[in-house]
């Protein structure tokens, strides 16, 4: 495919954003139509990324914590290590 005529302000800010996101030129331009087509915004994408970040980060952790405390006495804990509400 062959773009033409295309702006030097936009050549510019399009090799800018394929730097920052560590993409070739023609890799950012896909992703940027496969976001369009798909209708993802950049919100989208951020968000979709950040929870999947959360969900593998969580991943690895699961049922590796080991604790002789009770559930209850370890709600305590952190309840009690709570600042006091200062609305008063």
């Amino acid at each position: 495919m062959t773009v033409r005529d295309l702006p030097a302000k936009t050549l510019s800010a399009l090799k800018k954003r394929a730097g920052m996101n560590r993409r070739s030129l023609n890799g950012e331009i896909l992703y940027i139509f496969d976001r369009v087509v798909s209708g993802l915004s950049e919100f989208d994408v951020i968000r979709e990324t950040r929870a999947a970040r959360q969900l593998a980060a969580l991943r690895a952790v699961a049922g590796k914590w080991v604790d002789d405390r009770s559930a209850e006495e370890i709600i305590a804990e952190i309840e009690g290590a709570r600042t006091p509400d200062r609305s008063a």
